[in-house]
C-alpha cells in the first residue's frame, strides 16, 4: 500500500471548525437569554397578575379562613338529611326514610327471601316485595294480564 496517492491526516480536528461551532453555541445561549428575558421578565413588575385574581375579593375566589368550622356544619346538614324521612319531591312515589329505621326494619323482618319462587313466578315475589321498584313496574309490563 505504499502506492497510495491520498495523504495520510496530520489532524484530527480543525480548530477553526470547533472554534466555529463554540461561537454558534453561545450565540445560540445568548438569543435564548434574550427571548426568555423579553418575553417574562423585560415587562416591569407583575403582581398581582392581570384578571379577576387581582381585583376585589367579591368577584375572585375567596380562601376558607375556618375549614373545620365549615367542614362541621356540611357534616351536620348531611347527618340531618340522613335522619329526616318523607317523601321525595324529585322522586314521586318514594320516600325517604331514616338509616337507623331501615336497619330496625330489616332486623325485625329480615330481608325477603329472592331464592325462593313463589306461585307466579320471581315476578310476583319482587312486586310482593318491593312493589314501588322499577324491577316491580317492568315485570308487570312483561306479565300478561
Amino acid at each position: 500500500m505504499p502506492d497510495d496517492p491520498r495523504p495520510h491526516e496530520t489532524r484530527d480536528i480543525h480548530t477553526g471548525n470547533l472554534a466555529l461551532a463554540a461561537l454558534a453555541m453561545l450565540l445560540f445561549i445568548a438569543a435564548m437569554l434574550w427571548i426568555l428575558y423579553t418575553a417574562y421578565g423585560g415587562r416591569g413588575e407583575r403582581w398581582p397578575p392581570p384578571g379577576r385574581a387581582a381585583q376585589d375579593n367579591a368577584v375572585s375566589p375567596a380562601f376558607r379562613t375556618e375549614p373545620e368550622t365549615e367542614l362541621a356544619a356540611v357534616t351536620a346538614e348531611q347527618q340531618a338529611r340522613l335522619a329526616e324521612s318523607g317523601p321525595l319531591p324529585e322522586e314521586p312515589g318514594f320516600a325517604r326514610i331514616p338509616i337507623e329505621d331501615v336497619m330496625n326494619l330489616i332486623a325485625e323482618h329480615g330481608l325477603p327471601d329472592w331464592s325462593a319462587e313463589g306461585p307466579g313466578g320471581e315476578c310476583a315475589l319482587l312486586a310482593q316485595a318491593v312493589p314501588r321498584s322499577p324491577q316491580a313496574a317492568e315485570c308487570r309490563r312483561e306479565d300478561p294480564p
